[in-house]
């Protein structure tokens, strides 16, 4: 699917499986096509903050004039509920979110959207990141 070229869309875990690692209960191996981990919050200097992160939070996009993820702070509200992270490098990242440190909220690579907020719970700024998904032909 991936190297077809056909659009696919990760939502919470469906992004945190795309890496290489993930340690929630137990030490399981991802699909690898992110190089990274997948760690608990806690691990990843949240423990000062509620965790599970759950709630609405701006995202920081990689890219200043990302219509998809938001042309204003107020379009780039999503609703996220989680306590686990992807740690991945900066080559994949298309949006962070600043929780206790920044935290990656968006992949985009290759055929691949990945989010960790949930669009479908994001009320019209995810309806229209799903729109935008629909519409995409990488």
């Amino acid at each position: 699917m991936r190297r077809d070229g056909v659009p696919m869309l990760g939502i919470c875990v469906g992004m945190q499986v795309l890496a290489e690692r993930l340690f929630e209960l137990g030490e399981h191996k991802g699909l690898g096509w992110v190089a990274g981990d997948v760690r608990a919050l806690s691990n990843l200097g949240v423990s000062k903050l509620r965790i599970p992160h759950t709630g609405w939070n701006d995202i920081l996009p990689a890219a200043e004039n990302d219509a998809a993820l938001g042309r204003s702070t107020r379009e780039r509200l999503f609703y996220f509920n989680h306590g686990f992270a992807l740690h991945a490098d900066d080559c994949t990242v298309s949006a962070r979110v600043e929780y206790g440190q920044k935290l990656v909220a968006a992949l985009r690579f290759d055929s691949i959207w990945a989010v960790q907020f949930h669009p479908e719970k994001s009320q019209q700024n995810g309806l229209r990141l799903l729109a935008a998904f629909a519409d995409w032909q990488p």
